[in-house]
């Protein structure tokens, strides 16, 4: 499962990439932007929990190297107070 918020749309996304399979990724909307550009371009910051393994998916089956991640389950433990 892969979901996607977009928040100057305000919308999220959910994918289940076992049932589309890779094509979602090269589907783009009027303006020819693919989820493939967004996951890709270095313009967009891109918050993942603990993206290690979804990273490294994207890459192997996909050919998709993401662009500007922010790990979010990092920047929790970072905010803690001991």
């Amino acid at each position: 499962m892969l979901q996607l918020h977009i928040t100057s749309l305000n919308q999220t996304f959910v994918f289940s990439l076992t049932k589309i399979s890779g094509y979602v990724f090269e589907m783009s909307n009027e303006d020819r932007i693919s989820l493939r550009d967004v996951l890709q371009d270095e313009r967009y910051l891109q918050g993942w929990w603990d993206p290690r393994a979804d990273t490294y998916a994207l890459w192997e089956q996909y050919d998709i190297k993401l662009g500007s991640v922010i790990d979010i389950s990092l920047v929790e433990v970072a905010s803690c107070k001991e």
